[in-house]
């Protein structure tokens, strides 16, 4: 490869002389415009933001990308901390994404995982024991939202339970005060109205 200037003062390198800019494998014109089919930069700044070996980061380091290659999960994206690892905002090469005091606006979609002590599942939210839950699973049938007393798997016919059209199946139920309206409660040889 060899340096080549115009007349007009662009600057290539490459090894045809006859296709000049177009077939450079470097090039910076007059204007100040610059290409690089492949450049290797492992200091300085771009704008203000810092680059080194491994990483791009805002002037005070809280801010930035990071290349670092361990063994582990390594944090890509961070921000707030200059330690990437420790930062309340985060994002690592697998996808685990840390944001603290994090507000979330528009759709948010889990099929795994936990929240608050709860379980999450493609088609419920359960507590850590599988004892109480809700459930959205659609069968065309009168399917059950919420249980408690039971597993997921029993939740039909769980001591306490809930059917999206309303009815409350309790084997064990204390009523302390309040009225019913427009039924009557039959059980055994005790009528209410």
């Amino acid at each position: 490869n060899s340096m080549h200037v115009a007349s007009t003062g662009d600057t290539w390198w490459g090894d045809n002389v006859a296709t000049g800019l177009a077939g450079a494998v470097a090039s910076i014109t007059k204007a100040g415009a610059a290409f690089f089919s492949s450049i290797t930069i492992t200091g300085g700044a771009i704008a203000g933001w810092i680059l080194t070996a491994t990483s791009l980061k805002d002037a005070s380091g809280t801010v930035g990308l990071d290349s670092t290659v361990t063994a582990g999960d390594d944090v890509r994206f961070f921000a707030v901390n200059v330690v990437p690892a420790s930062a309340p905002f985060r994002l690592t090469e697998a996808g685990v994404l840390t944001a603290t005091n994090a507000v979330i606006t528009g759709a948010l979609t889990a099929t795994t995982g936990a929240i608050g002590g709860f379980t999450i599942g493609a088609d419920y939210i359960r507590d850590a024991a599988n004892s109480m839950g809700m459930a959205s699973t659609v069968t065309g049938g009168d399917d059950v939202r919420f249980w408690a007393g039971d597993t997921f798997a029993n939740r039909a016919t769980a001591p306490f339970h809930v059917s999206e059209a309303g009815v409350v199946a309790a084997s064990n139920i204390t009523i302390t005060g309040g009225a019913v309206a427009t039924s009557v409660l039959n059980v055994g040889l005790m009528n209410w109205t």
